[in-house]
């Protein structure tokens, strides 16, 4: 008999290189358009990480930095240890080694997302979910902005996969530790709930099977129980080896920034940062969070926040039948919804908080879109997703420079860099204090010096050095020089009708 064979070729298998090489390349023209457009350095408490990067460059302060007030770090420093490898081979301080570890964080992002959500729900749902992290509102913010947050989610999103896999297959409980210990580094150890939060499904899978009632062969392949084993000598031995070069990297990393920086370390980090954000009423009272945790979480992911919550109701209403892609879509509820009631049990709320949650949401996003689009062929939807993006990427530039160029924010921040740009080209200028000047002005002068109080300026300008003195307060400045004059070298304004942002004064005649 002969067969009939259809006329139509079958559509050409997509491989995973194309799709995660052009989310790398979105990221990085994502990165481009943001460094080279407007600068809004001295936004968001930027300046502080800035100043941490330049001490550990500058100074040499690698374990425990400083910011130019002599305020010790708040944050562990992986954020500012790859700023400062990247900083070092240029050898002055420049915005795209202060934001390089966003780029790393979004990159490192968006391939855990294509790698471990192609597997369970499809090609198109880990691709789709990449493109949305990258284009949502909290995704475009991040790309380059001097903070933890981006490297915070991304080492969340590292350590909670690298579990799920170990959980799945019972080998790899070191690299899940090795990701919790560059989670703790980041921000602390709320890396660790954060990142096993999801392996809360291991129960829920538990009581499904145990509820449920596996008898037949057909059930047992439905409701496979995953390849994990809680006596097993093995198992311990990995999970014990993973805990000691947890410690050993943290604990180490503790000791040796004791070491460097004493008591005030401890003050700060764990006084300050771990305890007080936790109970301290400074940052408003219990309960709030379990409002604001998860409108910002809705809010920051826009619109694909409401596919995710589309996607949390179908893992309960509807429960997916293959037992690997049950188990992750019931992974990912648990590491949503239980890092929602974590963060909301802290009293203290900002908006980019509960970023280590948009991972998860993508993924499940990305699998409610991919249901919309199942007679698309790979190449089909790749062609289109990208030329959707370079007409919003052409959007965002031109929002960068017009609108945004126009905030308050970026023109401090451009003026200063300017004047930073005209003091370095002047070399008749003398030694320079920073009295209460932004730090965005010694970074642009590639510089991280202590500042010092007025009366302290003061003398400087009075002693026969020669001196020259940035401040924002000239009044201040004035009182504290009482009869003597003072020399007015430049100003950064961000026009010349309006005052001053940082004013330059020397004990030389003008």
């Amino acid at each position: 008999m002969t067969s009939i064979q259809s006329s139509q070729p079958a559509p050409a298998p997509i491989r995973p290189a194309p799709g995660l090489v052009a989310l790398w390349l979105v990221a990085l023209i994502l990165f481009v358009v943001r460094v080279t457009g407007p600068s809004n350095l001295m936004d968001n408490d930027q300046e502080r990480p800035a100043s941490y990067i330049m001490d550990a460059v500058l100074h040499g302060h690698w374990w425990c930095q400083v910011d130019w007030t002599g305020d010790i770090m708040s944050k562990p420093p992986l954020f500012t240890w790859i700023g400062a490898l990247a900083t070092l081979p240029a050898g002055h301080a420049n915005l795209v080694s202060l934001y390089f570890p966003c780029l790393v964080a979004m990159i490192l992002t968006v391939t855990l997302l294509f790698r471990f959500g192609r597997d369970p729900f499809g090609w198109a749902a880990g691709f789709l979910a990449g493109l949305m992290y990258l284009a949502a509102p909290s995704g475009v913010k991040h790309i380059a902005l001097a903070r933890t947050d981006a490297l915070f989610a991304a080492t969340i999103a590292l350590t909670a996969l690298l579990g799920f896999r170990a959980w799945t297959t019972g080998k790899g409980w070191p690299w899940f530790w090795f990701a919790a210990a560059l989670a703790t580094l980041t921000k602390g150890p709320l890396g660790v709930g954060l990142g096993a939060m999801g392996l809360l499904a291991v129960l829920w899978e538990r009581f499904s099977s145990a509820r449920n009632g596996i008898h037949s062969p057909g059930n047992q392949a439905a409701h496979q129980e995953p390849r994990i084993t809680p006596g097993g000598r093995r198992m311990w031995v990995s999970q014990l080896g993973g805990i000691a070069l947890f410690l050993f990297l943290t604990v180490g990393w503790f000791g040796l920034a004791y070491q460097q920086g004493g008591q005030a370390f401890i003050d700060k980090v764990i006084g300050r940062e771990l305890v007080g954000h936790l109970v301290s009423d400074e940052h408003g009272t219990f309960g709030i969070g379990f409002v604001k945790a998860p409108l910002y979480w809705l809010s920051r992911f826009l619109p694909w926040s409401l596919l995710a919550v589309v996607g949390l109701w179908r893992v309960v209403a509807h429960p997916a039948a293959d037992g690997n892609e049950r188990r992750f879509e019931r992974f990912l509820f648990c590491w949503i919804v239980g890092g929602l009631i974590l963060f909301s049990l802290a009293k203290h709320q900002r908006g980019d908080l509960p970023l280590p949650l948009h991972p998860p949401a993508a993924l499940l996003a990305g699998r409610e879109l991919a249901r919309w689009l199942p007679g698309w062929e790979p190449w089909k939807l790749l062609r289109r997703s990208l030329a959707t993006v370079c007409a919003v990427l052409a959007l965002y530039t031109l929002y960068l420079h017009t609108v945004f160029k126009q905030t308050w924010e970026v023109k401090e921040s451009e003026a200063v860099a300017s004047f930073a740009r005209q003091i370095a080209q002047d070399s008749s200028l003398p030694p320079l204090l920073h009295v209460d000047s932004p730090y965005a002005l010694q970074f642009h002068l590639n510089t991280m010096n202590r500042t010092v109080g007025f009366q302290e300026a003061a003398a400087a300008l009075k002693s026969g050095d020669p001196c020259a003195v940035a401040v924002c307060d000239s009044t201040a400045l004035a009182a504290a020089m009482g009869e003597t004059p003072l020399h007015y070298l430049d100003a950064a304004r961000i026009a010349p009708q309006k005052e001053p942002i940082v004013v330059v004064f020397s004990n030389l005649p003008e």
